[in-house]
């Protein structure tokens, strides 16, 4: 018999003792009972010697007398004779293989049947011959009291004929069939039923039908006891319900191929094939095949050429298989990474490059960080030996994978930065031999040292060096990249005299790359927006964009330039749309770039106006340690001011200084002159809240030394703030013969305001403004004032509500 798990259902009964008791003590049934008169659910487990618990492999029938015996695991000798009727019970035909009639260890016979093999001879059973085998074990042993003892030795007989046995070890449909008409004289009753029977299974003619046939299974167990009377019901905790389920479950959870198996085994069958001789599935030119398999077998290739380099399948052949594979599951992205790896054996590069942004942004879609695909990039161009590319690649991976924390793809990424260094040493004093290449890379060290703070001389020595380059060696379609680092430089600087003068020069450029057109009105539109001049910006890039249209649509920088220029001048986007797009970051803007900080800062500035103080300073303290590990210092001045401002806002000035002394630090080591007037002015506010006459003297002091630096920079935000702090340390000094020089500081910086169309700031110099109309006694101007406040706050909270 077949040794299997099962539940607590039937409790094993000793042959030895068929009608005293059961094995537990504490249960007591009659070895005579039938299998449907047991209280299943009130047995106790009972287990063998191997640890296993029997279901049905302890019971057994007699063939004689048909009652339910219990039967040990044990040969025949262990059981001689049937208690009821004395008659022997050594014929039964599973009792032995029929193959090799094994041998007890103990008694000197041994029995197995576990529709799987045979212990000693290794013989493989058919399915059908199982399937039969699981027929005769359940509805030979349990079904008695529906199945009268002729039928069952009727079955043995047919089973047994020697001419069956001799040839396999299954009866064929026809045998089965005739052997079951000769058991009444009565045609006109068996007949029918027979062709009815026949029909049904010739009726099975599909896969679907087979399984719909499965399916419909369930409805025999679902069967309530007030349906038709002429319905079949089984109960599921019988043992021929329990066999319905258990074939239910094994069918379902089949792969397809095997059910396909299943079906032709049955199909042949049918058509009177059976014997493990005869019993063959014909082979086919074409067949299905799962996505499941696909995807295995593609991903044991894509595992293959990047461990080895290689595999067994050559490149025109893999390229065939991918190619019909494309056309049947277009949707499996490691289609896409198969063929970039199998290009890379056929060193063909543009073909890989392609193939590997096709499958990146396939894996973008469905979740995958942008680290691991820039992992991918970097690894594609070092086994190509671009050893340049291949660390720019691999750097952005570092960055994302700091950015998202993770841990695993940093190693990976750190352990191939380390061998693209070791293999293909990158020297940046190393020169090529064509002049533009040499060129370009002196700028790129130049603009590389601005964004990372390095002292100005350095930089201004290499622009210098290239400008002499470019005029010695003739140097074509390099002015507009050298005018537009010169005047980045110095707009970083605070000269906006000298970064117009070569912005202009700049868009005199002949050259005709698109790209760095694009950069020179990116940079025009930010120095116009700095300056107030917003709408001006806003035309600039309309201007571009009708100019070079076709051109303009596969760009994103002035894209989004333009959204950043129209927010700060709107300022009514959705808060909820804003959170969004903070959470889209890392997929849609390079972690390690301006446009990053930019945004985040931006978000952080939102949350403030929301007042949601405590959220900001979390965005910004988790941006300021990022940079502080990607080493961009030259970002530190802008997040360490907007902490400081919402600490102010928060009324804590003596925390906002801290802040501001290291803001103003960073900025003059890295030479930013913007971040350090700007920090001078909101260090000098810090002061003048703290209601000391030495911190007022001190701040007017501040503010006084960087007056003419600050109006050459010609930055209207710059000179708004400075007119109105300065205004406000004026009026500290409590001399009523400053008031009318301090409202004229205070119009000034309104007036800077309200062209830039910042409200919030706005509304903090009208405040300002009526305190120093009420001490004037300028009555009717101050309620003008109040008047425009309240609108304000109005409109303010409009905005903040959308």
């Amino acid at each position: 018999m077949t040794r299997r798990k099962s539940s607590p259902l039937i409790p094993t009964v000793h042959a030895c003792e068929p009608q005293v008791a059961m094995k537990h003590p504490t249960s007591y049934v009659a070895a005579t009972t039938t299998i449907d008169d047991i209280d299943l659910a009130k047995q106790p487990i009972s287990q063998d010697q191997d640890g296993e618990y029997d279901q049905f492999d302890n019971m057994d029938t007699c063939c004689g007398c048909g009652i339910i015996l219990a039967k040990g695991w044990a040969c025949d000798n262990c059981r001689i004779s049937c208690p009821g009727c004395n008659r022997s019970l050594a014929n039964d035909p599973l009792e032995y293989c029929s193959r090799c009639n094994s041998q007890c260890q103990k008694h000197g016979l041994y029995k197995n049947v576990d529709f799987k093999s045979c212990p000693s001879c290794l013989t493989r059973l058919t399915t059908t011959e199982t399937s039969y085998l699981h027929y005769k074990e359940y509805f030979g042993k349990f079904m008695h009291r529906y199945w009268s003892k002729e039928v069952k030795a009727k079955i043995d007989m047919c089973q047994n004929e020697e001419h069956i046995r001799n040839t396999c070890s299954e009866p064929l449909l026809k045998d089965i069939l005739s052997e079951i008409s000769s058991w009444s004289n009565k045609g006109y009753i068996i007949e029918p039923t027979l062709q009815d029977l026949e029909l049904k299974l010739n009726s099975i003619k599909t896969q679907h039908a087979l399984n719909e046939f499965i399916d419909t299974l369930k409805s025999l167990l679902d069967a309530e006891s007030e349906d038709e009377r002429d319905k079949l019901k089984i109960e599921k905790t019988s043992v021929m319900g329990l066999f319905v389920r258990k074939c239910r479950i094994e069918y379902s959870t089949l792969p397809f191929d095997q059910l396909e198996h299943i079906f032709q085994a049955y199909q042949q069958y049918l058509n009177g094939i059976a014997g493990d001789t005869d019993f063959e599935v014909p082979n086919k030119s074409t067949h299905w095949i799962s996505d499941y398999n696909v995807a295995e077998f593609l991903r044991h290739q894509a595992q293959t050429i990047e461990q080895t380099g290689t595999t067994n399948i050559s490149p025109p052949v893999l390229h065939a298989y991918l190619d019909n594979f494309e056309k049947q599951i277009p949707s499996i992205n490691i289609i896409r990474q198969v063929r970039y790896l199998n290009y890379t054996r056929t060193r063909e590069y543009i073909q890989s490059l392609s193939h590997l942004h096709f499958s990146i942004d396939m894996s973008l879609d469905k979740g995958v960080n942008v680290q691991y695909a820039l992992l991918h990039l970097g690894i594609m161009e070092y086994k190509f030996g671009h050893s340049f590319n291949a660390l720019s690649a691999l750097n952005d991976a570092l960055s994302a994978a700091r950015s998202n924390k993770d841990e695993l793809c940093l190693q990976e990424v750190q352990f191939w930065i380390e061998v693209c260094r070791k293999n293909h040493p990158f020297n940046e004093f190393s020169s090529y031999t064509d002049d533009y290449l040499n060129n370009l890379k002196t700028l790129t060290r130049a603009r590389n040292l601005l964004r990372n703070g390095e002292p100005c001389r350095y930089v201004f020595e290499l622009l210098y060096k290239s400008m002499i380059h470019i005029i010695m060696n003739d140097i074509k379609h390099m002015d507009r990249a050298q005018f537009l680092t010169t005047s980045l430089t110095w707009q970083r600087y605070g000269n906006s005299v000298l970064a117009k003068s070569f912005l202009d020069l700049a868009k005199t450029s002949q050259d005709e790359s698109i790209d760095d057109i694009e950069k020179t009105i990116i940079t025009e539109a930010n120095m116009l927006q700095t300056s107030g001049d917003s709408d001006q910006a806003i035309n600039v890039i309309d201007l571009f964009t009708e100019r070079y249209r076709s051109e303009s649509d596969f760009l994103m920088g002035w894209r989004q330039t333009k959204a950043r220029i129209i927010r700060q001048m709107e300022r009514k986007r959705k808060f909820g749309l804003i959170e969004y797009q903070n959470d889209l970051l890392q997929a849609t803007i390079p972690p390690d770039s301006e446009e990053y900080f930019i945004a985040c800062h931006d978000h952080a500035y939102h949350l403030m106006l929301k007042k949601e103080f405590e959220r900001a300073l979390l965005v910004l303290d988790e941006v300021h340690d990022f940079i502080r590990k990607t080493d961009r210092t030259s970002q530190l001045g802008n997040n360490l001011i907007l902490q400081a401002t919402i600490h102010l806002k928060l009324n804590s000035p003596s925390t906002a200084i801290p802040h501001l002394i290291q803001a103003i630090k960073i900025a003059k080591n890295s030479v930013d002159a913007q971040n350090y007037y700007c920090a001078t002015i909101k260090l000098a506010e810090s002061y003048l809240r703290l209601n000391q006459s030495a911190a007022v003297k001190k701040s007017i002091f501040m503010l006084e030394s960087i007056f003419p630096k600050v109006l050459v920079m010609k930055s209207k935000h710059l000179e708004s703030n400075l007119y109105l702090t300065y205004a406000k340390a004026l009026d500290a000094q409590y001399s009523s013969q400053t008031e009318h020089a301090v409202l004229e500081y205070v119009e000034k910086a309104e007036q800077g305001f309200r062209d830039l169309k910042l409200v919030e700031e706005l509304l903090t110099v009208l405040h300002f403004k009526s305190l120093m109309l009420e001490k004037l006694k300028m009555t009717l101007e101050k309620h003008k004032t109040l008047n425009e406040i309240r609108n304000l706050q109005q409109q303010k909270e409009i905005i903040l509500t959308k």
